[in-house]
């Protein structure tokens, strides 16, 4: 992994490298104690530490992200959606809808969030929070993680309160948009999910927490912000 990351350009301490790969609970990598075989299996309860503790308010953009996954019902069957959140501004970043509930549902609404806001490498300062579900705490996902420099932190087992934005959001998402549909289609419901989140949640609706401004409104006082500080 090391060797892997000076390919990439990433510069990044033996001694640091280990220190995160053993808080992601990531195994079978050069430069850790030599194991039979490429990977281990991980202990049943062996999870990353929650490095958010409920402080759902980060004061920068690109801090904390938080996700979790809905499922969404249809007349052809569930299709299921997992979203990407910024903590700062609570912006839907990344998201992905599929009609299975495997790895690469969450995986593919990172990718979603980092393309979104132009991340290669976070440098560790970037924290990425969600529940214990197997989609997370995956092999797959903790490496995706890593290599983009994110930091992974779960919360306790069934305790919604530890992912309280994201359980908020999709009880604004229900609430306002998918209890008022029927489904014909898993399209329709992507098609409706997608116009909901981005055409209005991310643009029109206002949140108290953000001092009644959108999330697209608060994020472009931010920068205003900071291109004043840089001019001072």
């Amino acid at each position: 992994m090391g060797i892997s990351l000076k390919r990439e350009g990433v510069k990044v301490g033996k001694s640091r490298l280990g220190r995160l790969l053993k808080e992601a609970e990531i195994t079978g990598i050069a430069g850790l104690r030599k194991k039979k075989g490429t990977t281990r299996a991980r202990k049943k309860d062996s999870r990353p530490k929650d490095l958010v503790n409920r402080n759902f308010n980060p004061e920068s953009i690109n801090c904390v992200w938080a996700s979790d996954i809905k499922q969404i019902k249809t007349l052809e069957g569930w299709v299921y959606l997992a979203i990407i959140i910024d903590l700062c501004n609570r912006e839907i970043i990344g998201w992905c809808m599929r009609s299975d509930i495997s790895q690469t549902l969450v995986s593919e609404a990172i990718k979603m969030a980092l393309k979104q806001r132009r991340i290669d490498w976070a440098g560790f300062e970037l924290v990425f929070h969600s529940d214990r579900g197997s989609q997370y705490t995956a092999e797959a996902t903790r490496r995706l993680l890593l290599r983009a420099g994110i930091r992974a932190s779960v919360g306790k087992v069934a305790c919604c309160f530890d992912n309280a934005v994201s359980e908020s959001f999709f009880h604004s998402l229900e609430v306002e948009c998918i209890q008022k549909q029927v489904y014909a289609t898993r399209e329709q419901a992507k098609s409706e999910v997608f116009s909901w989140m981005e055409g209005f949640y991310n643009r029109t609706r206002l949140h108290s927490t953000l001092g009644y401004l959108s999330p697209r409104q608060f994020l472009a006082k931010q920068n205003q912000l900071e291109m004043l500080q840089v001019a001072a």
